[in-house]
């Protein structure tokens, strides 16, 4: 079981580099399929508090 940290989502929502976002796509996709992720609430309110507080550019 892998546990999903903020750092993760924040690289999948918000790295401009194409080939950090693919493989951020890529690894997400496998622990869905393999049912092997963990996403813990804590890590959501963090990237949730990240987006609410990033200033716009």
């Amino acid at each position: 079981m892998e546990v999903i940290d903020s750092r993760f989502l924040l690289e999948y929502f918000f790295y401009d580099k194409e080939d950090v976002g693919l493989k951020t796509s890529k690894h997400l996709k496998h622990l869905l399929e393999k049912r092997i992720g963990t996403l813990p609430t804590i890590v959501i309110a963090e990237t949730i508090r990240y987006v609410c507080e990033k200033p716009e550019i």
